[in-house]
C-alpha cells in the first residue's frame, strides 16, 4: 500500500539515528513536501516519542520510550538543554529521573524516602555534597561547572549518571521547570486518536451470541463493538445486553444500535465528561464513513486524566468537576440526569452558584441532543430563572425537553427539580450541531 506524504515523513523520521535535530525546512526539501505536511508530521511524531522540542536547542530524534511521560527529560535531553554534558553515565542517557532535589548540605541527602532514582542537583563547589551523592549512588546535576577536558571522579558507581552545566542552581531550574511546563501545557489538547486502541476485537452483526462469549474469553472483555461486512460500526453489545437470549441469537438482534460515538479529533476532555454523564465502559471511535478505526475504555480515560493531573494547575476542567458526581439516570420518555450539589458548586452565600447551574443544565441539554438526536451540539445561548435556593448536600434532577429548530439547530428546555419533584430553576438553551 502506497504511503501518503504524512506517513512517508514520519518514516523518513523513525529511520533518523537518535540525537540527529530534526528541520522542517530541511525535511521539506530533502523529500518534497510542503512545510506545512512536515510541521504537522513533525508534531504527531513528538506525540508518538519518536522527536521531542527542547527550548534553544530545536527538535531532535529520541529513543522511544513507553513507559515515559511527557513531562520528563532524559539525562540526554538535560545536557542538551543546559548546555552541558554529560560526564559519566553515558549508557543511560535516554533515561529519566525519578525526580529532582537541591542539596545544599550532605545532611539534606539523608532521607530514607529519596527514591534511588532522584537527581541532586548541587553546585560544582559544594564538594562534600558531591562526595555524599556519589557515595550513596544518586545521579548528579553539577552547576556553575565551566570546565573542560574530561573530568575523573573517583569510586563512581559504572551505572551512575552525572550531567554538569554552566548555569547555576537558580538559572538550571529554571529552565528545567520553564520546559516541563511548556511540556504539561500541550498536554491540555489531548485527542482521542492519542489513547485510543486501534484495531480492537469486535463483533459482526450476523455473529451469534455463543461467538460473544468466546471472544470474551479471548479477551477477558465484556464490551464490544458491532460492525457490518464494510467494517461500518453499527451497534455495541454487552453482557447485560444478551441476558436470557438463546446461544445461536444474533447479535444484531441483541445490541444497542445507538450507542455513545467519539472521533478521533475529538477531544479527550470532552469525551470525559461524556463517560461521566453516561457509566458506559466503552466507547467505539469511528472515522466519518462510520467505519471503526478504535475503542476508548473507561480505563484509557482514567490513565489520560491521571497522566494530566500530575501538574496541580493541569487538573480536572471545570466541567468535569461539576459533572463528577452526576449520572444519566432516565433516557426515555425525558432525558435526565442527576446528582447531588457538592460546595465547590457553592457561592459565598452557601447557595447553588448561577454559574454552576448553567454548566449543568447546559451540558444536560447537550447529552439530551446526543441520546434524542445522536447529535453532537455545543450550547450557544442560555436562559435561566432560579425558584427556589439550591444548597449543598440536595439530589437534583435535571429533566431535558429538546425540539429541533432548524437544520443542525435545537431548543432545549430543562427542569431543575428536587427530590419531592419541587421545580427549583428552570433553563432554555440554544444549541448548534458542532458538524454543522
Amino acid at each position: 500500500m502506497q504511503q501518503t506524504k504524512h506517513q512517508q515523513v514520519i518514516s523518513h523520521i523513525e529511520s533518523l539515528p537518535v540525537g540527529e535535530k530534526v528541520s522542517v525546512r530541511q525535511l521539506a526539501r530533502e523529500l518534497g513536501v510542503s512545510e506545512g505536511t512536515v510541521y504537522r508530521a513533525i508534531k504527531d511524531a513528538e506525540n508518538q516519542g519518536y522527536v521531542t522540542s527542547i527550548p534553544k536547542v530545536g527538535t531532535l530524534r529520541i529513543e522511544k520510550n513507553k513507559e515515559r511521560t511527557i513531562d520528563t527529560l532524559t539525562y540526554y535531553e538535560l545536557s542538551l538543554l543546559l548546555e552541558g554534558r554529560i560526564l559519566h553515565g553515558e549508557k543511560h542517557r535516554e533515561e529519566v529521573p525519578k525526580s529532582y532535589l537541591v542539596a545544599l548540605s550532605p545532611e539534606d541527602l539523608d532521607n530514607d524516602r529519596l527514591h534511588p532514582q532522584t537527581m541532586i542537583i548541587t553546585d560544582l563547589k559544594q564538594d562534600q555534597v558531591v562526595k555524599a551523592a556519589i557515595d550513596r549512588h544518586f545521579p548528579l546535576l553539577l552547576g556553575n561547572d565551566s570546565r573542560t577536558g574530561d573530568q575523573v571522579f573517583p569510586k563512581v558507581h559504572e551505572d551512575q549518571v552525572i550531567v554538569s552545566c554552566p548555569y547555576d542552581i537558580f538559572e538550571l531550574i529554571s529552565l528545567i521547570n520553564q520546559t516541563i511546563f511548556e511540556r504539561v501545557k500541550r498536554r491540555d489538547y489531548v485527542m482521542v486518536a492519542d489513547i485510543m486502541t486501534e484495531q480492537p476485537a469486535c463483533l459482526r452483526v450476523d455473529d451469534h451470541i455463543e461467538d460473544y462469549f468466546q471472544l470474551c474469553k479471548q479477551t477477558r472483555h465484556t464490551h464490544f463493538p458491532v460492525v457490518d461486512d464494510q467494517g461500518k460500526l453499527v451497534g455495541i453489545v454487552t453482557a447485560s445486553l444478551l441476558a436470557n437470549r438463546e446461544p445461536y441469537s444474533r447479535i444484531g438482534d441483541a445490541m444497542d444500535p445507538n450507542p455513545l460515538l467519539a472521533k478521533p479529533d475529538d477531544l479527550m476532555s470532552y469525551l470525559a465528561r461524556l463517560f461521566v454523564l453516561e457509566g458506559t465502559e466503552i466507547v467505539p471511535v469511528v472515522s466519518l464513513d462510520d467505519s471503526l478505526v478504535g475503542v476508548v475504555t473507561r480505563q484509557d480515560i482514567i490513565v489520560a486524566l491521571q497522566s494530566t493531573q500530575k501538574q496541580p494547575q493541569f487538573g480536572d476542567t471545570i466541567d468535569i468537576v461539576l459533572l463528577s458526581g452526576f449520572e444519566l439516570s432516565q433516557r426515555t420518555p425525558q432525558v435526565e440526569v442527576s446528582g447531588l450539589v457538592t460546595d465547590f458548586m457553592l457561592d459565598e452565600y452557601g447557595e447553588m452558584s448561577i454559574g454552576s447551574l448553567s454548566s449543568i443544565c447546559a451540558q444536560t441539554a447537550t447529552v439530551g441532543c446526543r441520546v434524542m438526536f445522536n447529535a453532537v451540539c455545543q450550547p450557544e445561548v442560555q436562559s435561566i430563572q432560579l425558584y427556589e435556593p439550591i444548597v449543598e448536600g440536595m439530589t437534583i434532577r435535571n429533566i431535558v425537553e429538546l425540539y429541533p429548530k432548524r437544520q443542525g439547530e435545537y431548543i432545549g428546555n430543562i427542569r431543575v427539580v428536587s427530590e419531592n419533584d419541587v421545580v427549583l430553576a428552570l433553563s432554555m438553551v440554544s444549541l448548534t450541531n458542532r458538524e454543522k
